[in-house]
C-alpha cells in the first residue's frame, strides 16, 4: 500500500528545501540573552548576524528562538521589540485582480482593480437617466469569426 505520491529526485529536493525554509521562518522581533555558562551556537543566523553567542551576551531574533527559552532553558527573553501583529502590511494600493472574468460594457472592456480608499476615480461613467438605462452586453471574443478555411 502506498502512502503518498512517488516523487522524483528534483521534486523531493524541492519539497525538503521548502520544508526546511518553513521550519526556520519566524515572526516578530525579540532580544534574547545566553543564560548558559558556555558559548551558545544558534541553529540559524540571528537578525543581527550572529551565529554563536558568548555567555551573558544578547542577540536579536524572531519567534524561532522562543523554543530555546521555553523548552531548552538556554536563553532568556530580554525584550520584545515587535510582535507578529505589528508586522508591516503588504502594500495594497492598486492591484489587478486576475481571477475575475472580463466584463465588457458599451464603453469598452473593464478591468477588475482593487482601489485604495484614498484613490481618485479618473474615468467615471455618467449616471444613466431612469428612462435611458444602458444594459451591459456580453461579447464573445472569437478570433476565428468570419474566417473560412478552404481545403483542396
Amino acid at each position: 500500500m502506498k502512502y503518498g505520491k512517488k516523487m522524483s529526485k528534483l521534486e523531493k529536493r524541492e519539497f525538503n528545501r521548502a520544508k526546511i525554509e518553513s521550519s526556520l521562518r519566524g515572526k516578530g522581533l525579540h532580544i534574547f540573552r545566553n543564560r548558559t555558562n558556555g558559548e551558545l551556537f544558534l541553529r540559524k543566523m540571528s537578525a543581527d548576524g550572529k551565529k554563536s553567542v558568548q555567555p551573558g551576551q544578547t542577540w536579536t531574533g524572531d519567534d524561532f528562538f522562543m523554543k530555546m527559552v521555553t523548552e531548552e532553558h538556554t536563553a532568556l527573553l530580554v525584550e520584545t521589540i515587535r510582535t507578529e501583529d505589528e508586522e508591516t502590511p503588504m502594500e495594497t494600493t492598486e492591484k489587478l485582480i486576475l481571477d475575475q472574468p472580463d466584463s465588457v460594457t458599451p464603453h469598452g472592456k473593464v478591468e477588475q482593480v482593487m482601489v485604495s480608499p484614498t484613490a481618485v476615480k479618473l474615468n467615471e461613467e455618467p449616471q444613466a437617466e431612469e428612462g435611458n438605462k444602458v444594459a451591459d452586453i456580453l461579447l464573445v471574443d472569437d478570433s476565428l469569426e468570419g474566417v473560412e478555411i478552404f481545403m483542396d
